[in-house]
């Protein structure tokens, strides 16, 4: 079952992700989007990219900032996709994820493939 891996650095994200044949991480998956992924793991499976979008003979795009995941097979899941202006905002966001997840207050749910918020529980019949 895909779950939220537990990793060291994004480098061992990185490793595994090649490993199983994926290409998340190679060169011409980020120059397409004019990527970057910053080496900082928060917590251990969170970590920040960013992504500038641009045209032949347009203006470039600003550069926006994503947060990923690292998954236990060596997939990346996309929490927020280029939400955020700054690399601070995106730091910050980070951080609360990775505490977050820690915590068990977000979790990875297989059946929306994607990480939500723990849900409240229930409170019985009135």
């Amino acid at each position: 079952m895909r779950q939220i891996g537990s990793f060291p650095s994004v480098s061992a994200i990185r490793n595994l992700n090649a490993a199983n044949g994926y290409h998340w991480f190679s060169a011409d998956a980020l120059r397409f989007f004019n990527g970057k992924v910053y080496d900082v793991l928060y917590g251990t499976a969170v970590f920040v990219t960013s992504e500038q979008h641009s045209m032949p003979y347009r203006a470039p795009e600003p550069r926006k900032y994503s947060i990923r995941v690292g998954m236990s097979d060596g997939t990346i899941q996309t929490y927020a996709f280029a939400c955020y202006d700054t690399i601070r905002e995106a730091i910050a966001e980070a951080k609360w994820l990775a505490r977050a997840l820690d915590s068990g207050e977000m979790f990875y749910c297989p059946q929306k493939c994607e990480i939500v918020a723990r849900p409240d529980l229930p409170l019985g019949d009135a």
